[in-house]
């Protein structure tokens, strides 16, 4: 459609369609034009709840692995996701987060990284970095 054809009814009436189906993008074609309206999802990035080391490991392994001792209240955990954050968890140069001490965002999901390569490379700098952080201890 031309810019002096738009029809602000027909926008109207696509973004009804789309509440009352749960479409997220709908598209109508005639003859003089071609409109389409698309809504994106609301990006909302949370933290996870807080909790204590020790609270966390008793959570996530009832028994105590063999290595505990060397280890005692570590908790490693890793999410993934199926497609490329269009946000960017800020994180500091050590690779932690810069609001919550003890995550280490990184690769696609955490908007480092742009495809399957450059999320193995981020990864394994912020694993190097945890090693460096920790290594001492």
């Amino acid at each position: 459609m031309t810019a002096e054809r738009f029809d602000p009814e027909m926008v109207r009436q696509l973004a009804l369609i789309m509440t009352e189906t749960g479409l997220t993008e709908i598209e109508f074609e005639d003859k003089e034009g071609r409109i389409r309206v698309a809504r994106t999802a609301p990006v909302v990035a949370a933290a996870p709840a807080a909790a204590s080391a020790p609270q966390a490991a008793a959570a996530a392994a009832p028994t105590p692995p063999p290595d505990d001792a060397h280890h005692p209240g570590a908790v490693l955990t890793g999410i993934e996701t199926r497609t490329s954050a269009p946000v960017r968890l800020v994180r500091g140069p050590d690779h932690s987060s810069v609001g919550l001490m003890g995550l280490y965002p990184m690769g696609e999901g955490a908007g480092y990284a742009g495809g399957i390569m450059s999320a193995a490379l981020d990864g394994m700098n912020t694993a190097l970095a945890i090693i460096a952080e920790y290594k001492s201890l």
